[in-house]
Order: C-alpha cells, then structure tokens, then sequence
C-alpha cells in the first residue's frame, strides 16, 4: 500500500484561510483595546493633576503661592491639561509644575486658549484650602473629554466633591 506524507494542498489553503479570517476578525478588537487602555490611561492622569493640585494646597509648606490652578491648552497640538502655581489671585505669574498632554484627535468642549477649568487656593480655612472648585465658568460643571482613538468612542466626566475632597471619575460610551 502506498502511504501519503503530508498534506494536500487544499487543506493546506483551507488552514491558511481559517488563519486569515480569524485575523481579520481579532485585529479591530485588539486595536479597539489599545484604544480603550489608552484612554483610561489618560483619564487617570488627568485625575492625578486634580488631586495633585488639591495636595500641593494642603501642603503646610505651601505658604507663598496663592493657588493651584489646572489649565487647559488649547493653543498647542495635542491639546494640554497644565498644572500651574500663582503667585497671584490673577494669575499673571505662574510656574508650570505638570503637563498631561491628550492624543491629537481628542475633542474637549472648552473653547479658547489656556483657560482655567480648576483651581485649589491656599488661602486656609480650618486647616484645608478654602476651595477646590472648577473655574468661575466651569463651576459645578462637569469635564468632558472624548474621541481618543479611531476605533472607540468614550467620554470621561469627572465631578469634583469637595467634602472630603474627591475626584469622581465616569467613563462611558458614546
């Protein structure tokens, strides 16, 4: 009898074939989870500058600078979350102390430039800083930010409690 070693070339091509449809159902997941991670990477260290911002205020050695704002760039290409120290109510002079910059094709409904969106004074008032609030504009509103990947649509909102202090982190699909 003669035996056959190998296999023929139709079950070679049928292999191939099951290996290239399995392939091109996984990579859209895999790039939708790169995506996803990606975001919530930068939602956390988003939140990291608010509660950076609120520790630096409860600082006992924090006594020469007035506030710790949170501003948000957008000037700049990728867009920008900016942590600053002010000497001044004002702002006029300010030291950069953290940037978190976003992916090029997120979108934030923040119109203009550099505007500030938090801020943490040190004007102190029972031993905690007298307010961790959004700014005048964005006050008791919540911050939204979305669009971070070609294959996912996300939006992180973050609600800032100020009793204790916490950063609410909500991240949901659009």
């Amino acid at each position: 009898m003669n035996y056959r070693c190998g296999y023929t070339l139709i079950e070679l091509l049928v292999v191939i074939a099951i290996i290239g449809m399995t392939a091109v159902l996984a990579l859209p997941a895999f790039a939708k989870y790169r995506d996803v991670t990606e975001f919530t990477q930068k939602t956390e260290e988003v939140k990291e500058l608010f509660y950076s911002a609120q520790a630096l205020a409860n600082a006992p050695e924090t006594t020469s600078v007035d506030t710790y704002r949170i501003n948000f760039d957008t000037a700049t290409k990728p867009h920008k979350f900016i942590l600053v120290s002010c000497l001044n109510p004002s702002c006029s002079t300010s030291t950069t102390i953290r940037t978190v910059p976003l992916l090029d094709n997120e979108t934030i409904p923040i119109s203009g430039a550099n505007k500030t969106i938090f801020g943490c004074s040190t004007t102190f008032s029972g031993g905690k800083p007298d307010s961790c609030v959004f700014g005048p504009k964005y006050l008791a509103q919540i911050i939204k930010f979305s669009d971070f990947g070609k294959n996912v649509k996300r939006v992180a909102k973050f609600t800032i409690l100020n009793d204790p202090f916490r950063v609410k982190t909500e991240i949901s699909d659009l």
